[in-house]
């Protein structure tokens, strides 16, 4: 979280000089008035400054990205760009900028772990009922939309395979979030049904042909 201490003529002026400090608006900070100023010494030293403290207020949103922000800069990837886009239950994260595979990973890994750690970190501020909840969605240098192209594109080829050839079709083990673009990318396919077969970082999909 932000904070400066500043003065200023007047508790407003010193207010404002704050808010201009931290890049602010004033329903986005908290204030507390440290000193209201006014004259010097007997009233005759002078004016005596008033000095705030302004800080940035707790939101979900400002703690996934100083979260994410920091552990870019750690990873070598300083000042990404950051877009943050509020549901009522979700936080949709967009990231862009230089060197950022080490944030994506092997196909998507370390991704997938920043986004289960930016979800820690935001709900542990946040409540600890279910419906205080807030689901993250982060997607890294575009690679989400990319994987899922890539991916529903491979469905629609294996399951043309599945037809041509009367047998079932296995996939590579996939996490949990590309094995479902898999069967979502197929679940229209009249004559063709998918499941998740092993465990752990074994489960794969399996494409069928109905007969």
């Amino acid at each position: 979280m932000k904070t400066v201490e500043v003065i200023g003529k007047t508790v407003e002026e010193a207010v404002q000089n704050g808010l201009s400090q931290l890049d602010l608006t004033l329903d986005e900070a908290h204030i507390d008035i440290l000193d209201g100023g006014g004259k010097g010494v007997l009233g005759l030293l002078g004016v005596k400054m008033a000095r705030v403290r302004v800080s940035e207020k707790y939101s979900t949103s400002n703690r996934a990205v100083s979260f994410l922000a920091h552990v870019a800069d750690l990873m070598g990837s300083p000042d990404p760009g950051i877009a943050v886009a509020e549901d009522v239950d979700c936080l949709k994260i967009k990231m862009e900028g230089e060197n950022l595979g080490n944030m994506i990973g092997h196909r998507g890994d370390t991704l997938e772990a920043l986004q289960l750690l930016t979800g820690l970190v935001v709900n542990h501020h946040n409540g600890e009922t279910e419906d205080d909840y807030i689901r993250i969605k982060l997607d890294i240098g575009g690679y989400r939309r990319k994987r899922e192209e890539t991916l529903t594109s491979l469905a629609h080829k294996l399951a043309n395979k599945a037809r041509r050839t009367g047998k079932n079709v296995q996939l590579e083990p996939m996490n949990s979030y590309e094995r479902r673009i898999i069967h979502t990318a197929l679940s229209e396919e009249p004559d063709i049904t998918t499941h998740s077969h092993g465990t752990g970082t074994n489960r794969r999909v399996v494409i069928t042909q109905e007969k």
